[in-house]
Formats: C-alpha cells, structure tokens, sequence
C-alpha cells in the first residue's frame, strides 16, 4: 500500500514538473498568443526560441501555420548548425548578391552542401520550402545515416522519388510520422510550426543510441528496437551497454549497434495486460527479475542487479547463472546473512574494488551494506517520521540528517556512486540533495542542492545551477562519477543532466523526458530516458 500511494504521488509531481521545468527558461515563449501549450509544436518553439534560434512578430503571434521559405529555412539553419557566416565564399547565387540582406546565411547552408540551387544558379530565397525539399535538408543538415529501401510506408511516395529515401530516414529516426499514417504530402509548403517540430528532433535524433521510443521488448537494430520504461545502464568489461529494461523485467544488451535480451524473459501478463515479473533463478536465459533496476559490474565481469520489485539483490556470473545473493522477494527491513535479509524495493547498487556491495534500500529509506560473506547490515537510521495519508492512516516517510553515518538520515535514496577514493554518492532523491558518505570519518555531508521544506512525503524541488550547496534538483536520480572525478546527476523531474564538480552544478543537456540513469563512456555521456523508451547521449567535454 505504501508503495502505491506513494507511487501515485510521484506521478502527480512528475505532471506539475514537467509544465515547471518549460517555464523556468520561457516566459517570452508562452506569451506568444497563437502557440497554446497542447499543440504539438509548442515544445520545439519553446526550444527554438529560448535558444534564439526563431522570434515572434510585433504583435506577439509566432504564426506557426505560416509557409517557411527557403531563406527563412536558411536562416534558422544557420543559427541551429552555428555555421560561420563571418566571411562565406560566395555560391554566385544570380539572385543572391552579396548585398542581399541575409547573404551569409544563404552562402554558409551552400556551401556546407545543405541547402542547393537549381541548375541555373538560382536559390530561389522566396519560394516556399516543401516537405519533401525539407526531408532532404534536414538528413544533409544533421548528417543522418540514410535508410535505403525498396519500398515506403506512405502511399503518396513512391520509392523512385529523389527524396524517397530522406522521408524514410526521418521515420526511421522517428522525426516524423507523416501528416496522416499513410501519407506524407512531399509537395505541400512546411509550416514555421512543422519546421520547429523537425528542427527539434533532428538535432535529438543523432544522440539516440538505441530505441524508438515506443513501448515493448523487440530485438534487433538498435534505432528499431523497443523497451517498456528503461531505468538504469552500466558499461560492460567488452564496451556493451548493460539496460535494466524494468518494465519488460529484462536486462538488454546494446552491443554492435544492435540490441537482444541479456537476462530475464517475460513470464506472463496480468488480467489488465500488464507484464508480470517473477523471481526464479537458472542460467540467465531463464531467469525472471520483477521490475529490475541499478545495475554494476565488478572486475570479474559479474554483474550485480537490485532486482526492486523482487526486494532482492541478484547476481549474474560471468558464466550466465543468476543466483539471488541478499533478499527473497518479500518486503521488510532485516539484517542478515543472505536471502534471510529483507529490503523494500531497493532502487541502486554500487560494488567496491574489494566486492563489497553497497544498496540504496530505496523506501527502507536507508544504505545497507552487503560484505563479501553475504551479510547484510544498515548503515544509517531509519526515519520514523510519520506522515498521515488518509484520516488515521499514516505512513513512514524519509527525513533528513547529516553528521555521524550511524546517525545520518535518508528519504528514498536511489542513487549510488562510488568515487576514487571508495567513498559512496548518494542521491537522495526524496531530499532533493547529493549526499555524501565518508567511510575513513564514517560521516554524512550534503554536498550539492539545499533543503527546502518538506511537501508530505518529498522535499520541494526546484531548478538553480551556481554554487553546489546553492543549487536544486528536482528528483535526482541515477548518479555516476566521471574520469575527472566530477559527478554526473540524472536530474529526473526536470527533465537534465546535471555536472557537480568543483563545488558548482551546470546543466549539460535538458532535453529528455525523465532522464533516470546516466554514465560516462569514452567521449560521450548515456542517458537513460525513460519516458522516451530510449538509451541517448551527448558529448561533454568537462
């Protein structure tokens, strides 16, 4: 009961965060009178514009269902590729002189082979940009690998055309889904609306590693397969990305650009159609997890999962047999050798060089330790404070204390991440903070975010970077230590990436939905989107 009350209550949040999350960056969008927050394009121009890629009119419209031209086009695709237009080359344009008001954006979309004249040296500024003009340009501009096919899933284009094979990539990179399920309309005028939309996505398209954003559990190429609710990813000794694909109940390995079940198969679904997970162990084939979370992998390549519906730590060899090393599917809070130990939907794991595995035992509200013999033990408080949900019913919720580790509080800890140093992150995700703890001085600290009064269950949220203890989150999430020792931050509910390191925060992307998860591999950053379905990333130098 708890968990589902509470579970509804993080729904609520998540609903008022999303709108919180656009307004703290767009007041000027939101004041454009023709672009209402349920069309399908108010996201892209609320992006464009906070960008200061795209503007209004003076009379405070954005005039979404206006034709673009191919000038406009241009312009807009400047600023969003930060071309150089200091000093173009001239493409000798016959209606394009240099004296032309927006000659440099014009040359600079030339001459990087994004935007063409026709045969007689004419680039045409003024005449409408279609669709299918469009398709094209936006595979060139984002440099999209191109799907060549034979056939095409709109019937008013035919394979043959010269922009077939564009249209059919930006499906595949699920950029569009046409005008209708049938048809794409190549020769109608794209709307400032429609071009926003494109725009948006495209520059979201090239960062997806795998997924395509609908719901299920098919296998294969990475940009067509599917997953239910993604949480958590861990990097495999070989450079596979590890998924806990929680929805499906499975572990999914993206590998090769391609994506298959790793662990776990699905068991049955219930009387509403929901996937029902299971608890058995076997070789990892014919294992069953229930809704598995935090993964990490030791030195050995054996790979560690808290299995949180199950209430359960659970352990693939690396011969492929899953054995359940602490916890046996039921719900408590008990110390304990083994599967004699009790958790309460344990959300994240971390092992330490010397195998011993540390739990986020998420609504325990606590740290539980698991030594290299099995023991599990608590290292912090558990809260007692109580909040009453209904008239006279009241629940334990998380609270909050820094100090000694033994007397340190939690509120639903969910993150973990082991430093350098062996010392343990944690994001306490119901505080709203990063922790700290200290093992040499057996401490905790609040290293990033500031408390703010407690809203029930939660701690309010917000959105600040600047000084670490001045910051806020907003449900931080999956946490990971970078090469350079700084702290990347899956800031859940609004919707980023956040860097702590130094003693500051800074936003490093903001454009996901429900980002859970996050780690450092080679030059890029993966991220966990979990309300796309989806495993992205983006380049960061720190």
């Amino acid at each position: 009961m708890k968990y589902l009350i509470k579970s509804i209550l993080i729904t609520v949040v998540a609903v008022i965060f999303v709108s919180f999350s656009f307004e703290r960056t767009s007041a000027k969008i939101l004041d454009f009178k023709d672009v209402q927050s349920d069309s399908y394009y108010y996201e892209a121009i609320l992006r464009l514009g906070n960008e200061g890629v795209v503007n209004g009119f003076p009379d405070g419209t954005y005039k979404p269902e206006q034709k673009v031209t191919r000038v406009q086009a241009a312009i807009v695709l400047a600023k969003v590729l930060q071309l150089d237009i200091d000093d173009p080359s001239d493409p000798k344009f016959t209606d394009v002189p240099i004296k032309h008001p927006n000659f440099k954006e014009i040359a600079a979309v030339a001459n990087a082979g994004i935007m063409n004249g026709s045969p007689n040296k004419t680039f045409n500024p003024n005449i409408y940009l279609t669709r299918a003009e469009m398709a094209k340009i936006i595979v060139e501009a984002f440099n999209l690998n191109q799907d060549i096919s034979s056939s095409s899933i709109f019937q008013d284009v035919e394979p043959t055309q010269w922009y077939a094979d564009a249209v059919q990539t930006l499906v595949k990179y699920g950029i569009t889904t046409g005008i209708t399920a049938t048809t794409f309309e190549p020769k109608s005028p794209v709307t400032r609306g429609q071009f926003a939309v494109f725009i948006v996505k495209a520059k979201n398209s090239n960062n997806i590693v795998a997924g395509n954003g609908e719901y299920g559990s098919e296998n294969g190429k990475s940009l067509e397969a599917s997953f239910r609710s993604p949480s958590s990813i861990a990097i495999s000794n070989n450079g596979g990305v590890l998924v806990s694909d929680t929805g499906n109940h499975l572990l999914r390995l993206v590998l090769n650009d391609k994506v298959s079940t790793f662990a776990g198969m699905i068991f049955k679904r219930d009387k509403a159609g929901q996937l029902e997970g299971g608890l058995y162990n076997d070789e990892k084939e014919y294992a069953l997890f229930s809704e598995p979370s935090g993964i990490s992998v030791d030195r050995d390549e054996n790979i560690y999962v808290a299995d949180s519906k199950n209430h359960a730590i659970r352990k693939i060899s690396g011969d492929g047999v899953v054995t359940t090393i602490a916890g046996n599917g039921f719900q408590g809070h008990t110390d304990g050798l083994g599967e004699q130990a009790l958790f309460n939907f344990p959300q994240d794991i971390a092992v330490s060089r010397d195998g011993v595995i540390y739990v986020a035992d998420t609504l325990n509200h606590v740290i539980r330790k698991i030594d290299t013999s099995g023991n599990v033990t608590t290292l912090n408080t558990p809260s007692t404070r109580s909040i009453e949900v209904v008239s006279g019913v009241a629940e334990i919720a998380g609270d909050f204390q820094d100090g000694t580790l033994s007397e340190a509080k939690f509120n639903e800890p969910s993150g973990l991440a082991l430093d350098s140093k062996g010392n343990l992150f944690v994001a306490d995700t119901g505080n709203q903070l990063i922790r700290y703890i200290n093992f040499t001085n057996n401490t905790v600290s609040t290293v990033a975010g500031k408390l703010n009064s407690h809203n029930a269950f939660y701690a309010t949220g917000g959105y600040k970077d600047g000084k670490a203890k001045e910051s806020l989150f907003s449900a931080p999430r999956g946490i990971s230590v970078t090469t350079e020792g700084g702290l990347l931050i899956a800031d859940s509910l609004n919707h980023a990436i956040r860097y702590l390191k130094d003693g500051r925060v800074k936003t490093i992307g903001d454009n996901f939905n429900n980002p859970t998860d996050v780690v450092q591999m080679n030059e890029s950053i993966l991220v966990v989107d979990s309300y796309s379905n989806r495993i992205q990333k983006i380049y960061f130098n720190e």
